[in-house]
């Protein structure tokens, strides 16, 4: 009995020893090895046959590309562009007008502007009434009203207090120590840089003083360029004020440039010049 194994037929036959073994489950436990063989060999060649039916399919069926979506483009957006201004021509530099020689008997005169920020001089806001240039033309500058001698001519250079009897005549000195108005010279004396030159150093040197007023005043300065290009005589010929007289004549003595000297007949003169500078004072 104890040799008896379980999974041998005979196990089955002592179970059912004195038993009805036409019943099914004699039949079943008979066949119970057979069937769990088919029954694993079945299983095996079932999942053999799922794996294998995809891959057979995959492998015969042709290859399809799957072709991309035709590319839609976006509506067009229209963009309104201003039109871009048209680049102005730029402006020409402003060339200095030529030093022009004014005829014989009358006094070379310019007008240079000096603008400061500067409060000025007097408190009053009435303009001053000063001479004009052509006042000068046939008139040397001083410091007071002289009609003059019909005798004599003024001698240029002296600040009128006196008058000579020089002799008559139409003839200009051109001596050693004469002076020449600066429209009686054959060539006009020359600030290196030109006139434009020399207003700007003025302008950048001028100081007024302190005031409540605003005015434009114009200083009348007169001065000699001499023979070696120095500024020497320097005067204010007008009244502007004492403190615009004393800042006028400080600016004009404080330049050390020297000028090229005016010719006349071929020889360098001693060249006399009035010069009426406004100054606008705000």
């Amino acid at each position: 009995m104890s040799k008896v194994s379980v999974f041998d037929n005979g196990w089955t036959d002592l179970v059912f020893e004195g038993r009805n073994k036409s019943y099914g489950a004699y039949q079943l436990r008979r066949q119970d090895p057979k069937t769990t063989m088919i029954a694993l060999f079945s299983g095996i060649a079932l999942i053999g046959l799922l794996i294998a039916i995809p891959a057979s399919i995959n492998h015969f069926k042709a290859d399809v590309v799957a072709s991309p979506e035709p590319y839609v483009l976006p509506d067009a957006t229209v963009v309104n562009l201003k039109e871009l201004p048209k680049e102005l021509p730029k402006p020409e530099p402003l060339k200095p007008d030529p030093v022009q020689q004014e005829p014989a008997g009358a006094v070379a005169s310019s007008t240079p502007q000096v603008k400061f920020s500067t409060p000025v001089v007097t408190a009053s806001t009435t303009p001053v009434d000063l001479p004009s240039t052509t006042d000068f033309q046939n008139a040397n500058p001083g410091s007071h009203d002289d009609p003059g001698d019909n005798n004599g001519n003024i001698a240029i250079g002296s600040n009128g207090s006196t008058s000579g009897t020089a002799t008559t005549g139409t003839g200009i000195d051109t001596g050693p120590g004469a002076i020449v108005h600066a429209g009686n010279v054959d060539e006009a004396p020359v600030f290196p840089g030109g006139l434009n030159k020399f207003y700007a150093m003025v302008g950048d040197r001028f100081k007024t003083p302190d005031s409540e007023s605003r005015m434009t005043v114009k200083v009348h300065v007169y001065f000699v360029v001499e023979k070696d290009g120095t500024m020497t005589n320097i005067k204010v010929v007008n009244n502007p004020g004492e403190n615009l007289e004393r800042e006028a004549l400080r600016v004009l003595k404080s330049i050390r440039t020297k000028w090229k000297p005016g010719k006349k007949g071929g020889e360098y003169v001693r060249t006399a010049y009035n010069l009426p500078i406004t100054v606008n004072v705000n």
